[in-house]
């Protein structure tokens, strides 16, 4: 997958985009195009699996995301980090489709859900639950490339370059 660099110097390594996506617990914020032609972002729960490179989320069938995911599969993803002292994150356009094998739904929105909740809380059991009658979707995101930024790459030589090309 291709990486480009959201500030010259800042980018990170395709290995360091996949850990920030593994470990973060961010919301991804997720870029859609309704009906009328109009952008939405929705920002959702996510899982990433780092050896396929690809984004699971859940939502609610009759939602608007799934309305404009059927319609349309491009979108665009943005996860940021919320430690504001340190301004990273990775963003890009991808293509999404509707994750139809039960089996497979099931996984990743354990995936999901187990990345922000406890096992046995209530929400986890009641949202799998949702998944499992066929009220909830699972989605999958295959991103088409990631552009990146980590503000702890950056060098006195890049703060020069930066300020100069300001001038």
């Amino acid at each position: 997958m291709r990486i480009y660099e959201a500030d010259k110097g800042l980018a990170m390594t395709a290995s360091q985009a996949k850990t920030f996506l593994e470990e973060s617990k961010s919301n991804l914020l997720l870029g859609t195009v309704d009906k009328d032609g109009d952008p939405n972002i929705h920002a959702v729960w996510y899982y990433f699996d780092a050896k396929q490179a690809r984004f699971y989320f859940i939502t609610a069938k009759g939602s608007r995301k799934a309305k404009s995911l059927r319609r349309r599969a491009s979108v665009y993803f943005s996860v940021d980090d919320d430690d504001r002292s340190e301004l990273r994150g990775v963003r890009g356009k991808g293509r999404a489709r509707i994750i139809t094998d039960k089996k497979t739904a099931m996984s990743m929105a354990l995936n999901v859900l187990l990345r922000y909740l406890k096992p046995r809380n209530s929400l986890t059991l009641e949202y799998a639950e949702e998944v499992r009658r066929g009220n909830s979707l699972v989605v999958e995101i295959t991103p088409a490339y990631f552009t990146t930024w980590d503000s702890r790459n950056q060098t006195a030589e890049t703060i020069a370059k930066q300020k100069a090309a300001a001038i």
